[in-house]
């Protein structure tokens, strides 16, 4: 270890240099092996499935977290005050999904928990743009984005 860390030459070192090239060395092996790690499963067929439901349901619910002041306040109309008690529920829905995800996942197959949150978060955020292009009044907005949201527990 002292010819990695300390000094090559003999000479008495605490293996603490700053300007060595084998740390240098270490973090590139260290970067590469992760990198042939990512490969190795993402060549894996069956975790493919997976990553693109978790990206994609991941993906929207930043998308819920940047645009919701947004829609709530600017468009629905609520106060900040409103549009924070709107947020607490949609997380108070999420929590609540995910605990009951846990909770039959013993008496149904996790696939087909999955596919039903996947379903539903499918239909709402269908349900929302088109009441959004239909130019349906404001306050049903808030609906389709509460059982989006709520499926969002269920699925992560």
């Amino acid at each position: 270890m002292r010819n990695i860390m300390g000094s090559d030459r003999g000479d008495e070192s605490d293996g603490n240099e700053e300007h060595g090239t084998a740390p240098a060395l270490l973090h590139i092996a260290a970067d590469v092996s992760a990198l042939v790690g990512v490969r190795t499963v993402l060549r894996t067929r069956t975790f493919r499935g997976p990553l693109a439901v978790f990206a994609l349901s991941f993906g929207g619910m930043m998308a819920y977290l940047s645009s919701s002041p947004f829609v709530y306040q600017n468009v629905v109309g609520l106060t900040e005050v409103q549009y924070g008690l709107a947020f607490g529920v949609n997380a108070v829905g999420l929590i609540t999904a995910a605990y009951v995800s846990s909770s039959i996942v013993h008496r149904w197959a996790p696939a087909s928990i999955l596919r039903a949150f996947i379903s539903v978060q499918l239909v709402a955020t269908l349900a929302f743009v088109v009441l959004a292009a239909a130019d349906a009044p404001v306050w049903s907005y808030p609906v389709p984005i509460f059982v989006a949201v709520l499926c969002n527990g269920g699925i992560m």
